[in-house]
């Protein structure tokens, strides 16, 4: 375990201690361990973006045999049993995963289950869950000096899962005609300005420029 990861494991430790997990400080470094591994197979950013590569089309039958996991168990828990052919993303990635899984002991993984749900809902729970996930994602991480009132955050979480369908009532409402105009006079604006823009930066590819049309 590297000195930097400190803070981190201290956190883990807190939220594994706060459901009354054993030991929670040697699972919090294990569970690091576990997730960096992970992280260490994957691929980088660059790669995960690029379409052609994350598109790998496989047989259930066959990534089973390249990558050992069980995987039809997986996907009936995920009730998707019926599935012959999934698609990879990071292809080189898979194996180098299932293996990191199989060589972890049972025990870490299902601390780092226990960890992982209990660290997604918190910020739901009661006030020691929610002070523990803001204390490492928001001040330990993101330099966040106060939480947020209580209000402003069930508004964000509101805004977060209902926002379109709360539009849907607020618009009828309270957005003008005169309003309605105004915007679409200022997308216009935008997608005007936009073409400028493109036309005076046109791409060029093998030495020959593409003028935009329409």
């Amino acid at each position: 375990m590297t000195p930097h990861w400190g803070p981190a494991v201290g956190a883990f430790a807190h939220i594994l201690s706060l459901i009354c997990w054993e030991t929670p400080k040697e699972f919090a470094a294990a569970i690091l361990i576990f997730e960096t591994a992970i992280a260490e197979a994957g691929w980088t950013l660059t790669d995960r973006q690029d379409s052609e590569k994350i598109y790998n089309p496989i047989r259930v039958a066959q990534l089973a045999r390249v990558a050992p996991f069980p995987w039809r168990r997986f996907l009936q828990g995920a009730e998707l049993a019926e599935l012959d052919r999934v698609v990879l993303a990071e292809a080189t990635a898979i194996p180098k995963i299932a293996a990191v899984y199989a060589r972890t002991p049972i025990a870490t993984l299902k601390a780092w289950q226990a960890f992982r749900l209990v660290d997604a809902v918190a910020p739901y729970l009661s006030k020691r869950f929610v002070i523990a996930n803001f204390q490492f994602h928001d001040q330990t991480l993101s330099g966040v000096a106060n939480l947020a009132e209580r209000w402003k955050r069930g508004v964000r979480l509101v805004d977060s899962e209902m926002g379109e369908a709360i539009e849907r009532v607020y618009v009828p409402r309270y957005l003008t005609t005169q309003a309605k105009a105004q915007i679409n006079d200022m997308v216009a604006q935008i997608l005007i300005a936009m073409k400028e823009r493109i036309d005076r930066n046109q791409i060029q590819d093998i030495g020959q420029a593409f003028p935009l049309e329409g």
